[in-house]
């Protein structure tokens, strides 16, 4: 928690992350709602964005990171969990998630999550651990086919 208990997040537009490889925690338990001063955040050298926003209960808009170029990324876990006011995560419908391994519980927890159709276009290889990634996401409408098979009992498939 290296931002815990900040309220404005704005000096952090500029910094120079490029060279940074593991963004795990880095704004867990944040009370920001919108995330668009990290959309100029170069992220193409990170391997790790596991539980980034994790806990980030007010967080309505993440459309500050729809170019993030997540190309390296491997882990992904916990990402967003527990984020309980995301409605709609579309917006990282161009991510390229080729290397990703682990993308479990990414989304667990995101209670008002209704809407993550557009993620069809993600192309996972086969063997990612992808477990609980919709766990308690009671209300989407539509569910990607490739989040389908959650190797979760708990997950309700509409």
């Amino acid at each position: 928690m290296w931002f815990w208990n900040i309220k404005n997040f704005k000096f952090l537009k500029d910094w120079d992350v490029s060279k940074c490889k593991n963004f795990s925690y880095l704004f867990e338990d944040c009370s920001f709602s919108e995330i668009d001063f990290l959309s100029n955040w170069n992220v193409s050298n990170s391997t790790h964005l596991n539980s980034m926003f994790y806990g980030c209960s007010n967080l309505v808009n993440i459309k500050g990171i729809k170019n993030w170029y997540v190309e390296n990324v491997t882990n992904f876990e916990c990402m967003f969990e527990n984020c309980r006011q995301l409605e709609d995560v579309n917006d990282l419908q161009n991510w390229n998630m080729n290397k990703a391994k682990n993308i479990r519980e990414m989304f667990a927890n995101c209670n008002k999550l209704i809407n993550m159709n557009s993620l069809y276009k993600w192309k996972l290889n086969e063997g990612v651990d992808k477990t609980d990634i919709i766990y308690n996401c009671n209300n989407l409408l539509n569910i990607p086919s490739i989040f389908e098979k959650t190797n979760s009992s708990s997950c309700e498939i509409l």
